[in-house]
């Protein structure tokens, strides 16, 4: 009787993809478990358990060739709850948690000099190009390394908030190439920020004026100068 209710259990779990714990007392490798400790040769149990096997035996050794450390970490740990005696199996296991422990040390170091060079360029004031170790260059940096990173989210605040003071001040002495310049590197690390768009739209447009203008006015002084030219030949020519 608890052989046909395990066994019913252990299709209802493997049905819901419940295949390993948590629950620790609800899932597919507790059940089979329960049935083999009653009856070491039950023919589902076996063969569920061989199927079950082989296929995350495969999946981490795919992930393993991809060089997806931590995906075959999580595979191989998974089969070694089917598998307990399979000796080659735990030593790749143990080879993957050290290499990734390694990968946590390293990543943990790059974080910490990265951070304390962006806090360096933030208390200097260097947080726009061109210039060594500005923030912009460091952001970029973080953003490839850490894109979803709490400390990401927070440099990427304060650097918008930086750009937006930084556009007022220019703006109120009308120096729209330099505005239309930190524009946009804010909108670079902001594209979804439309009101940063419409605001680099409007400045780009007033320095397409400003060209037209100067343009207009260099014109308007190479025909003035034209028209000097012609009377001073004309005078010349009287004077003769």
């Amino acid at each position: 009787r608890r052989l046909e209710e395990w066994v019913r259990l252990t299709r209802q779990t493997m049905k819901e993809r419940i295949l390993f714990p948590p629950p620790d007392d609800y899932n597919t490798v507790y059940f089979l478990r329960q049935i083999l400790g009653l009856d070491p040769n039950h023919t589902f149990a076996l063969e569920t358990r061989k199927k079950l096997s082989d296929d995350l035996l495969e999946s981490a050794e795919n992930a393993y060739q991809r060089g997806n450390t931590r995906e075959a970490e999580r595979y191989y740990a998974h089969y070694l709850q089917l598998q307990p005696d399979d000796t080659l199996a735990q030593v790749r296991l143990e080879q993957l948690r050290q290499g990734i422990q390694r990968d946590d040390e390293t990543r943990r170091q790059t974080m910490q000099l990265l951070s304390a060079n962006i806090e360096k360029a933030f208390a200097a004031g260097k947080i726009l190009p061109p210039g060594e170790g500005n923030a912009y260059d460091l952001l970029r940096r973080l953003i490839r390394f850490d894109p979803r990173g709490g400390y990401t989210r927070s440099v990427r605040a304060r650097f918008q908030q930086h750009c937006v003071d930084t556009v007022q001040k220019l703006s109120a002495e009308e120096n729209w190439t330099e505005v239309q310049k930190v524009l946009s590197v804010a909108v670079e690390f902001a594209p979804e920020n439309k009101s940063l768009q419409a605001q680099l739209d409007s400045v780009r447009q007033k320095i397409d004026q400003q060209r037209r203008a100067a343009a207009e006015d260099a014109e308007t002084q190479r025909l003035h100068r034209q028209r000097l030219s012609q009377d001073e030949i004309r005078l010349s020519a009287i004077s003769a």
